[in-house]
């Protein structure tokens, strides 16, 4: 579980230097922007990872399954705001 943890931060860590506008945000500030109902959540674990618990409304896209990413991921509306 721990394991699991530590990957899905080195991935979201590796997520948000691949974008131009991605930036790192502190823990309690995420918290405070995931329930404005104008925000995208995208939960990039696997569908084993997401059994285990899970953020309200967050659209599941395993990153492991690129067909599936690409997929839940080509309707995302770039002009709102995603959280990953």
């Amino acid at each position: 579980m721990k394991a699991n943890r530590i990957a899905t931060l080195l991935l979201l860590m590796i997520l948000s230097t691949l974008t131009s506008a991605g930036q790192a945000i502190k823990p309690d500030e995420f918290e405070k922007e995931i329930i404005k109902p104008a925000i995208q959540l995208l939960d990039v674990r696997t569908a084993a990872e997401y059994k285990t618990g899970y953020i309200k409304n967050a659209l599941l896209a395993d990153w492991t399954d690129q067909k599936q990413f690409e997929e839940r991921t080509k309707y995302l509306d770039k002009k709102r705001p995603l959280y990953v």
